[in-house]
């Protein structure tokens, strides 16, 4: 009986606790947000006004052709519409190919460069 009293209490305990937890956590989160808010209307524009300023608007053919130029490169410009034209798997995994080899090749550069007695390059 007197275990049954103690697991319930623990359970009762935990339970606030988890509770406090989250109730803080999303207090916490309130105050940053705010805190971003107020800092970027100080700095820009308030978040509020944005869409004022920049109302929403139909893409033109030249942000159309950007859109399909960088999805063939591997590149998602487009928003999430209907038509529009996103990156291929096969785009995908040629760009990360490319950037692994170049990330390797600039990477040994950086070693001979650090490696040279002088400051000259090459």
């Amino acid at each position: 009986m007197k275990i049954l009293k103690i697991i319930r209490l623990l359970g009762i305990m935990l339970i606030a606790i988890l509770i406090l937890w989250i109730a803080g956590w999303n207090l916490y989160a309130s105050h940053k947000e705010k805190q971003v808010r107020e800092a970027w209307a100080k700095t820009l524009v308030p978040l509020d006004e944005i869409e004022k300023k920049f109302p929403p608007s139909t893409a033109n053919a030249t942000a159309l052709e950007l859109e399909k130029m960088a999805a063939d490169m591997g590149f998602d410009l487009a928003p999430e519409k209907p038509g529009r034209p996103h990156p291929s798997e096969e785009a995908i995994k040629t760009k990360q190919n490319l950037y692994n080899k170049v990330g390797g090749y600039s990477y040994t550069f950086v070693e001979i460069q650090l490696d040279r007695p002088d400051d000259s390059l090459g």
